[in-house]
């Protein structure tokens, strides 16, 4: 089995592709380790995929605020 935070990127795969792979992999991390720095780094992933979208600021910000607090209920707030 892959590890949780392995990131598959094969030619030809666009940069949102690419993107939505390492906002994956952020995921897979998160989940085997919630701490600061995954929920740190998928939310950075995140926000990468959404601007290669042509997302707003003002509208990543707001998906943003949704995902911690999804993840904040699921997994509690982030310990370091």
């Amino acid at each position: 089995m892959a590890a949780p935070h392995l990131i598959v990127v094969t030619e030809g795969m666009t940069e949102a592709e690419c993107l939505l792979e390492m906002r994956s992999a952020a995921v897979r991390a998160h989940d085997a380790s919630p701490c600061r720095k995954t929920r740190d780094d998928l939310l950075e992933a995140e926000r990468a995929y959404r601007a290669a979208l042509g997302w707003t600021t003002e509208q990543i910000t707001d998906a943003q605020r949704v995902i911690n607090d999804r993840l904040n209920t699921f997994f509690g707030e982030p310990q370091k």
